[in-house]
């Protein structure tokens, strides 16, 4: 992972660790249920930025990797790496219930 992506990935996953931590302090102070919630949601929606963000890394390194021209091995390795990503959005999301085969005969 490159410099420059690596800041603002440490950067979001030091505020969520401390917006946990606070959540943790609500928690034990017995705060209202509804306001912890809240406060966890926000927490995931920390963490599913920081997700994206490394997942468009990783699937950039993919890419490249393939258009290097490296050996066959490493290119299936790459395309299976993004077979892998991209069928388990699909299952995760109910997506592949949506892809209807298309016969172009």
């Amino acid at each position: 992972m490159s410099d420059d992506k690596i800041i603002p990935i440490n950067r979001r996953l030091l505020s969520a660790g401390g917006h946990l931590k606070a959540v943790t302090a609500m928690v034990e102070s017995k705060v209202p249920h509804r306001i912890v919630l809240h406060q966890l949601h926000a927490v995931q929606g920390a963490l599913k930025a920081v997700s994206q963000m490394i997942l468009e890394e990783y699937i950039e390194e993919c890419f490249q990797l393939l258009e290097t021209g490296n050996s066959p091995e490493e290119n299936q390795q790459a395309l299976d790496s993004l077979l892998a990503l991209s069928t388990g959005h699909l299952v995760k999301n109910n997506l592949y219930k949506r892809i209807k085969y298309v016969d172009k005969n």
